[in-house]
C-alpha cells in the first residue's frame, strides 16, 4: 500500500508540474498578446497624431490669409 501511495504522489507531482508548465505557457502567451495589443494601440495613436499634424499644417496658409486680411483692413481703416 505504501508503494502505491508514493506512486500516486509522484503522479500528482507530475500532474502539477505539467499544469504549472501549461499555466506558464498560457501566461507567456497572454503577455505576448497584451504586448501586441499595446503596440497596436500605440501605433494607432502615433498615426492619429501624425494625421492631425498634417491636417493642421494644411490649415496654416488659410489662417495666415485671414490674419493678413485683417491687417490690411486695419491699415486701410487707419488711413
Amino acid at each position: 500500500m505504501v508503494k502505491d501511495t508514493s506512486t500516486n504522489y509522484n503522479t500528482d507531482i507530475n500532474a502539477n508540474s505539467n499544469s504549472t508548465g501549461f499555466s506558464y505557457n498560457t501566461n507567456t502567451q497572454n503577455n505576448q498578446n497584451f504586448n501586441e495589443s499595446i503596440n497596436r494601440s500605440l501605433d494607432q495613436t502615433k498615426d492619429n497624431i501624425n494625421r492631425s499634424i498634417e491636417e493642421s499644417k494644411k490649415q496654416i496658409p488659410h489662417y495666415n490669409n485671414i490674419v493678413n486680411s485683417y491687417q490690411e483692413q486695419t491699415l486701410q481703416a487707419v488711413k
